[in-house]
């Protein structure tokens, strides 16, 4: 594409509006019955996320002239990279350790 952080920036800055929102669903929660007080912020939460992650799609779009699957990709790799990744780390840090324990004899959960 060629659009511009600037942009992209400004876009995204709109899209962070939204959680001004949070505030009412937060107040409505506070004031509900205590059965109705999870599901007024979890519909709440769920809808204004839902909200922000489209209108950021439309936005990636929209600047850098990509489809809506492209724009979707976009928004995801990233955070699905930093997902594996700390996956991977926290791999390796388990096999340290129960390596470590395995030659202290910690290892086994039969004595």
């Amino acid at each position: 594409g060629k659009g511009q952080a600037a942009g992209l920036l400004a876009a995204n800055g709109y899209v962070q509006v939204l959680r001004i929102f949070s505030v009412p669903v937060v107040v409505l929660s506070s004031l509900a019955p205590a059965p109705l007080k999870v599901g007024i912020l979890l519909l709440g939460s769920t809808g204004l996320f839902v909200w922000e992650v489209v209108l950021t799609v439309i936005a990636i779009r929209e600047n850098y002239g990509f489809s809506n699957k492209k724009a979707c990709l976009t928004l995801v790799v990233p955070y699905l990279a930093v997902f594996l990744v700390s996956c991977a780390f926290a791999a390796v840090i388990a096999k340290v350790f129960l390596q470590s324990m395995a030659q202290r004899g910690l290892g086994g959960i039969m004595p």
